[in-house]
């Protein structure tokens, strides 16, 4: 895995739609071991959303259930005014080592049978500018 910051980056999230209120799954490949999650960046915004009213947040589970990684009222992305802008979401208050559960995951990941458990992005608020962006997920799966 690429190092960044001193963690990996776990998993990525290319062409996120911050326009639509939504849950999406992202894999983060841990094998069922203990994940500390670092950070979340978000970066390549394809419009200005500075004034985007819209928030992301990042959970163990759908619908913002679960622990809290990224807690939406911090997962303001107002500081994305251009492509090459990047925001570092607040990381959840939480000090634990999160194991992961395929019981949260979708039964199929684009198409196919889905055995790999991860997080899920929430896209929340009332989003008024449409765009897409990118979502960085560092941290550390410990063995």
């Amino acid at each position: 895995m690429p190092v960044f910051d001193g963690t990996a980056i776990l998993a990525v999230y290319k062409g996120l739609t911050a326009g639509t209120a939504a849950d999406v799954f992202l894999p983060i490949p841990s094998g069922g071991k203990p994940v500390i999650f670092d950070k979340v960046t978000t970066t390549n915004a394809s419009a200005n959303l500075s004034t985007s009213t819209a928030t992301i947040g990042v959970n163990t589970k759908a619908a913002a259930a679960g622990t809290a990684i990224v807690t939406a009222a911090t997962g303001t992305n107002t500081g994305l005014t251009a492509s090459s802008k990047y925001t570092d979401c607040t990381i959840a208050a939480s000090a634990d080592a999160l194991t992961l559960s395929v019981a949260d995951a979708p039964t199929t990941l684009n198409g196919a049978p889905n055995a790999t458990a991860g997080v899920w992005i929430r896209v929340a608020g009332t989003p008024n500018v449409t765009a897409t962006l990118d979502v960085y997920v560092a941290g550390r799966v410990l063995t």
